[in-house]
């Protein structure tokens, strides 16, 4: 009955830590909300928390209470978050506490404020920024939630990639328009040469007549033939190595999704190496966490995929062979074929025999 009650717990769990996603922005962005008003307070001389940025706070701690629990129910899915994960987990905490205290003293400057006709204006001053401090914070903590899901530097390789795409559009544009201006066209594609036809066989020539039967000299001793190397088969990505990661690993690691951040649908991202791991190293299986994750027994909390069926033995020794030729995106270079056997050597003409 325990067991089956930790299953029972561990699901509930699970499905908590999947909120996390849909809850996370309200506390984020209503913090950012309220520190903006405040600014705007500022600037405009108001000596008291706006109604609208103390709405924003209250709504944003209790919020951010939920944030936290269904964070922390979906940190199992992150265990080698490392550094990232401890920071993202305890700045959000401290946040969250720090919203409540704001919103407490808060609402303590403003019944200053409606008893006394007003209150400090350096307490206020503090408070504001307090509040700005705290907003910088929880974006801080929801930075580094990104980079769990989406890998480290996703933001700023996102940022560069549509850099490089305008620049490179624009110079596309750039060279239309100069061959526009000097009336260079491109030609039109043409269509493949026909081949002439085939002439017709010339009739066979009359059999010749058998020749004379000779006497059949003796055998000779033939050398066995030499071990010719065996090729290895070579491993494509697209048709034998894809198919694998699609059906067992894409629910989280593919189609847009980069949990933990790995991603497992574009090979540029395998090879490259994150922290101190591979997830693939070209040339070295063993050092790869792919296939080591693969081969862990189903019990252990660090195998993949976390659910369902496991990944054949087959299917990993054709991912351990990819990885072991290269790890290369499409077919790799076929191996050499072995040189052709050479001719046996004529046997010598019988001695016995007539010369004509």
């Amino acid at each position: 009955m325990t067991i089956l009650a930790d299953q029972v717990t561990d699901a509930w769990a699970f499905f908590v830590g999947t909120l996390h996603p849909a809850v996370l922005h309200f506390p984020l962005a209503l913090t950012v909300l309220a520190a903006a008003a405040e600014v705007w307070s500022a600037v405009r001389g108001r000596a008291a928390p706006s109604p609208f940025a103390f709405t924003c706070i209250w709504i944003a701690a209790l919020s951010g209470v939920m944030a936290c629990v269904t964070g922390w129910m979906n940190a199992d899915s992150y265990s080698d978050g490392g550094m990232d994960l401890f920071l993202h987990r305890w700045i959000a905490i401290s946040g969250t506490a720090a919203l409540f205290a704001l919103w407490v003293t808060g609402g303590a400057l403003r019944s200053t404020v409606r008893s006394k006709g007003g209150a400090s204006s350096s307490v206020i001053a503090a408070w504001r920024l307090a509040l700005v401090a705290v907003a910088f914070g929880i974006g801080g903590a929801g930075h580094l939630g990104g980079e769990l899901v989406h890998g480290d530097g996703a933001v700023p390789e996102a940022f560069f990639r549509a850099l490089e795409a305008t620049e490179q559009a624009k110079r596309d544009r750039a060279a239309n328009e100069a061959r526009e201006a000097l009336g260079i066209v491109s030609p039109p594609p043409q269509p493949p040469p026909q081949s002439a036809p085939a002439p017709a066989p010339a009739p066979a020539p009359p059999p010749a007549p058998p020749p004379a039967p000779t006497p059949a000299p003796a055998p000779a001793p033939t050398p066995a033939p030499a071990q010719q190397p065996i090729a290895v088969a070579r491993i494509d990505f697209k048709t034998q190595v894809l198919p694998i990661l699609a059906s067992r690993c894409f629910e989280c690691h593919g189609n847009g999704k980069r949990k933990a951040g790995v991603q497992l649908d574009d090979v540029s991202a395998m090879l490259r190496q994150r922290k101190d791991r591979w997830i693939v190293k070209p040339g070295a299986p063993d050092e790869s966490a792919i296939v080591r994750s693969m081969e862990l027994p189903i019990d252990d909390e660090d195998a993949m995929p976390p659910e369902g069926e496991r990944v054949s033995k087959a299917d990993i020794a054709v991912v351990r062979a990819w990885i072991a030729q290269g790890a290369t995106e499409g077919v790799a270079a076929p191996a050499a074929a072995p040189p052709p056997a050479p001719p046996p050597a004529p046997e010598p003409a019988n001695s016995s025999e007539p010369v004509p």
